[in-house]
């Protein structure tokens, strides 16, 4: 709740697209971008209860990010921190689901994936992640919004479909491409995913 009063929240005007304006909040005041999608899979759950058409807004937000493309290219800070020559990467794949909606700097909602610290194209949890909370947002709003639901699933399909290619060798488990693929991983791995990337796969 503290985060939702005072940690950075824009909200944009009603449109005839998007009927009651598109809302985001800060990941926090140190990491400023808005709704990082790993961290809102908990934290959406107070604007999903108190808001629920706000929270709609924001997962229509990243449904219509998923099948954009941007091609610009950076260094991933994770090599720089050991010292070694960063590979450059796209900033967005298209297909890909985005680990945020862009920064008060850029132009929210349009460029996403700020955050550069990581390739969040190799994230394995995030497509299931955006499924998760589709559901849950349709689930907890009494399962009869089907236009909700029905804006969303091409998003999720296509993300559901991005993640697969990871999976190498056909177990139904992402592989890892060597890179951290979580905030909360800081060490090099061939092996599969990280769990919660593997279980949201397998659901």
């Amino acid at each position: 709740m503290y985060d939702l009063a005072s940690g950075g929240t824009l909200w944009s005007a009603a449109t005839k697209a998007d009927p009651v304006g598109q809302f985001a909040v800060l990941e926090c005041l140190d990491y400023r971008w808005y709704e990082s999608l790993d961290v809102r899979l908990y934290g959406g759950f107070a604007t999903l209860l108190l808001w629920p058409e706000l929270e709609k807004a924001v997962l229509r937000a990243f449904a219509q990010a998923i099948p954009t493309q941007d091609g610009r290219q950076r260094m991933i800070g994770y090599y720089v921190t050991l010292g070694t020559e960063s590979p450059l990467a796209l900033r967005k794949l298209k297909g890909a689901t985005p680990h945020d909606l862009g920064a008060p700097n850029e132009q929210p909602w349009v460029q996403t994936n700020y955050t550069s610290y990581q390739d969040c194209n190799q994230w394995k949890d995030l497509g299931s992640d955006f499924v998760l909370q589709v559901y849950r947002a349709f689930q907890f709003t009494g399962a009869t919004d089907l236009v909700f639901l029905q804006t969303c699933w091409p998003a999720v399909v296509e993300t559901l479909q991005y993640l697969k290619h990871f999976d190498r060798d056909g177990d139904g488990i992402p592989e890892n491409e060597g890179a951290p693929t979580k905030p909360s991983m800081t060490g090099s791995s061939k092996a599969s995913a990280p769990t919660a990337a593997g279980c949201g796969w397998r659901r």
